[in-house]
């Protein structure tokens, strides 16, 4: 599986790249705005962020492979889900069916500054909500990181012995 990840990983790799050098070239011949130039270089950034974490899942699952671990069946699954994903980005990020490519099939990703500026801004937003909220509690003295740390002792407890005639749902 490891093999399979690893052509997956350095096709998306090089079609990636490719779609980046092709647009980031083309850009001055579409008269290209500021704003575009700034998109297509965050996403152009996205690229290489994406290549890196893909060369470290390789490095380091396939590390404790060839040390004899077994590779549990969700990794395999997340595998497979983490190449779909990652197409799935790549097409949409660069749309390389735009011009000076060919015809837009979404109309989204570099081209279209506006649906990127909507991604970013909701992205923003999320992170927003979540630094805010987690600042609001720790000065209402609730630790949010120890929360999500651990599952409480009582809910495992019920799981393991429920009560007799009952089940915990």
């Amino acid at each position: 599986m490891t093999a399979v990840f690893a052509a997956g990983a350095v096709y998306l790799i090089k079609t990636s790249f490719g779609y980046a050098f092709t647009v980031l070239a083309s850009l001055p011949a579409v008269g290209a705005n500021a704003l575009t130039w700034l998109i297509a270089i965050f996403v152009a950034l996205l690229t290489v962020v994406n290549a890196v974490l893909m060369v470290w899942l390789l490095y380091y699952v396939g590390k404790r492979l060839f040390a004899g671990d077994k590779m549990p069946v969700v990794t395999l699954a997340g595998f497979i889900f983490f190449l779909f994903l990652d197409w799935l980005l790549v097409e949409w990020l660069w749309d390389p069916h735009v011009p000076p490519f060919d015809f837009a099939y979404y109309a989204i990703g570099w081209k279209n500054v506006s649906s990127m500026v909507f991604m970013l801004a909701t992205y923003a937003l999320a992170a927003i909500i979540y630094f805010g909220f987690s600042a609001y509690r720790r000065k209402q003295g609730i630790d949010v990181d120890k929360i999500y740390k651990e599952i409480p002792v009582e809910y495992v407890a019920r799981l393991e012995s429920p009560l007799e005639g009952h089940t915990p749902w």
